[in-house]
């Protein structure tokens, strides 16, 4: 895990760590974070696929994804579509396969 997510961070509106050499799969508990309006991981080394990630995100206001620059991989099913508020995704620099819905 590359970091751990406490309960305070659970009211976070923007989620900044772009830039921080962070490697390893991210914690489950981002997807708990529904107050959540931008996430942006850019420029690390996360890894994993993120499909199961945001299942449920219905909940989400997020507007604004940047996952790029990193080693994530999988298929992006309908993941995204979920996320009716998002108006900026970023996923360059990955191992995505499939289509974005």
């Amino acid at each position: 895990m590359i970091f751990a997510l406490g309960r305070t961070s659970l009211d976070l509106s923007d989620l900044v760590l772009s830039d921080n050499l962070l490697q390893g799969e991210l914690p489950l508990t981002i997807s708990y974070m529904a107050n959540l309006v931008g996430l942006f991981l850019q420029q690390n080394q996360i890894s994993g696929n993120i499909d199961g990630l945001f299942v449920g995100s219905t909940k989400w206001r997020i507007e604004i994804l940047n996952l790029s620059n990193n080693l994530f991989s999988g298929i992006l099913h309908g993941v995204l579509g979920n996320m009716s508020y998002l108006t900026s995704l970023d996923l360059h620099g990955n191992s995505f396969t499939g289509e974005i819905p």
